[in-house]
């Protein structure tokens, strides 16, 4: 049986929590319980379904996304969770989902109309950045498909990336020809100075004396 149906439970204000908002609804989404966020809401803790902690402003949404559990992704947008909610640092749930490689999540989000894609952070990454950092394959290759033509395949962040790749490079490139030139010009010197006749070379130096 549920825990929640003890004596102690029935008379208890479920909407409350740890000091720091993450209310008894969050642990349950985050744990994949079913049962206990509809007991949950069925007692009062419908206000808590898009509460957010106080620090990192994260919702019970947020965990089950990063948790990868569909069914409670489901569950609470039947019961009016906000589907993009976002945190302080500016991350979606599609960033959680793909911090930890869960591909179903994701395809979920999208299917219930969730940006996946065009979602940045305060650090201007998407989904798919966190997806190809952490090497997860499925979810890389989901949300790579969902790029539109124009972005070539790449996030705003890869492309910033290849840009400044592509500027250092013609800097060295720029910088590498510039000490050519400057070789050729040594050696130029150089080779018209041993060209010079002795004599030629010891009036010079005898009239830079006298200067």
């Amino acid at each position: 049986t549920l825990f929640p149906y003890t004596t102690l439970f029935r008379s208890a204000d479920l909407t409350y929590g740890y000091s720091w908002g993450i209310t008894l609804l969050d642990f349950a989404a985050g744990k994949g319980h079913t049962r206990v966020i509809e007991f949950l809401l069925e007692r009062g803790a419908v206000g808590t379904v898009d509460k957010p902690s106080f620090r990192e402003r994260i919702t019970a949404i947020d965990r089950a996304c990063k948790a990868g559990f569909v069914d409670v992704l489901d569950l609470l947008v039947d019961k009016g969770a906000i589907l993009t909610p976002m945190r302080l640092n500016r991350q979606t749930p599609a960033h959680g989902a793909a911090l930890m490689g869960h591909a179903k999540v994701l395809r979920r989000l999208h299917e219930l109309g969730a940006d996946v894609v065009a979602a940045y952070d305060q650090y201007g990454k998407s989904p798919l950045d966190y997806s190809v950092y952490f090497c997860h394959k499925d979810a890389s290759e989901f949300l790579r498909s969902l790029l539109p033509p124009e972005a070539k395949g790449l996030t705003k962040h890869e492309q910033a990336k290849v840009d400044t790749a592509v500027i250092k490079l013609q800097a060295m490139r720029r910088g590498k020809s510039a000490r050519l030139q400057v070789n050729a010009l040594r050696s130029l010197k150089a080779k018209e100075t041993a060209d010079k006749p002795a004599e030629a070379t010891a009036a010079e130096r005898a009239a830079g004396a006298l200067m």
